[in-house]
């Protein structure tokens, strides 16, 4: 995309703010959850979507997203973690400890 007036009319996949962002650029906003999406944008279902960088990896939208456009100053800011109960974890075998906590060291 060289300009946001591009964006108009497109089907976005995005929820929440997300979606107010995108109707008030002129994009149409299609609610869905993550999981959904790849197989929305790979189906045209959506044209686009609206997530972090690290979903391109993740969740694999790389396979089906053409390009992307990175913007800081209004774009996603939500957070993602994940927790654990201290038990649970304690309650897990070592070697499966340790492959989570290798996946987590990968990052993006």
């Amino acid at each position: 995309m060289a300009n946001l007036e591009e964006l108009k009319g497109l089907k976005i996949a995005c929820h929440g703010l997300s979606a107010k962002i995108v109707g008030a650029l002129g994009a149409v906003p299609v609610a869905m959850p993550m999981p959904e999406r790849y197989d929305a944008i790979q189906k045209g279902v959506a044209e686009g979507g609206v997530f972090p960088l690290e979903a391109l990896k993740g969740w694999k939208l790389a396979e089906v997203v053409g390009s992307t456009t990175l913007n800081y100053g209004s774009a996603y800011t939500t957070g993602f973690f994940v927790v654990m109960n201290k038990e649970k974890w304690a309650s897990l075998p070592a070697d499966v400890q340790k492959i989570i906590e290798e996946i987590n060291a990968d990052g993006l």
